[in-house]
């Protein structure tokens, strides 16, 4: 057990094993002292866990969205299909005005009859 009452009650209960459950959690803590614990790290032993954990968030984040070089790489791609996509439709916008272009000649044309 790693829980420092649970580990006192439990030694409280062998030294007293005609008490029932319930009898020993409340005579244990008569006898229990709360146990100090130690402070928080400082100087630099903090300073390395600090840049450790950075370290390691940045690991993560790396790992999720890549290296700058893939980034760019992904970026240079999106940029390139977002141009393709743009002169696609561009060319269809073009082939819908040439249709609706010859179809107004044409009517001129039967106009001018």
């Amino acid at each position: 057990m790693s829980n420092p009452w649970l580990q006192h009650v439990s030694k409280f209960r062998e030294s007293h094993p005609d008490l029932s459950y319930k009898e020993a959690l409340s005579q244990a803590k008569t006898t229990y002292t709360k146990k100090k614990r130690s402070k928080k790290q400082s100087g630099t032993g903090q300073e390395e866990l600090i840049s450790q954990g950075i370290d390691a968030a940045s690991n993560v984040v790396e790992s999720i969205i890549g290296t700058p070089q893939l980034q760019a790489t992904r970026t240079d791609a999106r940029i390139a299909r977002r141009a393709a996509k743009d002169a696609a439709k561009l060319e269809k916008q073009r082939a819908i005005q040439e249709r609706r272009d010859k179809k107004l000649d044409a009517k001129l044309a039967r106009r001018a009859r």
